[in-house]
């Protein structure tokens, strides 16, 4: 993966320093994992949490703030296919996203109004890996339906995907964070998608013969996905771009942070400020906090 850059965007790096660079390669790295379209401050802001040698991550430990806590904040603000919960916000992985949009394609072809139970678990069944699908045939589990894969190449854009979903079908993505949450899992894998169909539709559950606590004790043994992302060039969004074109000359990531109370990022400003990173604290900070060389 790489960042496309247009002669505009390459001119904003040029007056970067090499830390925020890094940073922003690896926003984009994030940006990736979320299925996202382009790469915005929340992904930069996420990338900084991620890194322990930035100042910018440094400075957060400073207030007394916890760079996890921070993270996990600019991740539910991030554009991107997600599950945003109290308990744990988690990405959709590269299996599950697949199996969503397989979803999709398989009631548009039958003419149904919205996305249903039956319709996910089918897809989230099929993007299992062999190894997940095996531990299910060992307790006896082994589907009579038929494949859910369709020819259309229609789909919606990802922003609007989940509202062709039914409320049955909504409240299985979100019991499926929860069951990936549960197994520690840092994605939503077609595993969970699985679980959480089982555990939202019993009757579903009942007909298939299989109900969600036994289901969980089997793919608790394997139930991450393997399935890679594929490689794809993003773009800065506007708003990103803004920022870096308005940052001083050789801007570290400090200087990302000052930005983000400027009044261009409101939600990230007020997410720093709940936690004590102020623009006071930033400007003492300078001499004190410095971006370790790559």
């Amino acid at each position: 993966m790489s960042l496309l850059l247009d002669d505009r965007g390459r001119k904003a790096f040029d007056n970067l320093a090499p830390r925020l660079l890094l940073l922003t390669q690896n926003a984009a790295t994030q940006a990736l994992r979320l299925h996202a379209s382009e790469v915005t401050l929340e992904h930069l802001l996420c990338a900084a949490m991620r890194d322990e040698d930035c100042a910018a991550y440094e400075v957060v430990c400073h207030a007394f703030a916890d760079p996890e806590t921070v993270f996990d904040e600019s991740l539910a603000l991030a554009p991107g296919l997600l599950v945003v919960a109290s308990a744990s916000t988690l990405p959709f992985s590269e299996g599950a996203v697949r199996a969503l949009y397989g979803s999709y394609r398989a009631a548009r072809l039958k003419d149904e109004a919205e996305v249903s139970c039956g319709r996910v678990i089918v897809c989230a069944f099929e993007a299992l890996s062999e190894s997940q699908r095996s531990l299910l045939r060992a307790i006896g589990f082994e589907p009579k339906w038929s494949s859910s894969d369709s020819t259309s190449s229609e789909a919606p854009d990802p922003g609007s995907l989940f509202s062709h979903f039914d409320e049955d079908a909504k409240k299985a993505l979100s019991r499926g964070n929860r069951a990936a949450s549960s197994l520690r899992a840092t994605e939503i894998g077609p595993a969970h998608l699985f679980l959480g169909c089982l555990q939202t539709d019993e009757a579903l559950a009942s007909t298939l013969g299989l109900n969600f606590s036994r289901a969980r004790l089997t793919l608790s043994q394997d139930h991450a996905d393997p399935t890679p992302v594929p490689e794809r060039e993003l773009a800065l969004d506007s708003g990103l771009l803004e920022l870096l074109e308005d940052l001083p000359d050789g801007a570290d990531s400090l200087g990302l942070l000052a930005a983000l109370h400027s009044g261009k990022a409101a939600d990230l400003g007020t997410l720093l400020m709940r936690h004590k990173v102020t623009p006071e604290l930033l400007a003492r900070s300078e001499t004190a906090f410095r971006d370790t060389d790559l």
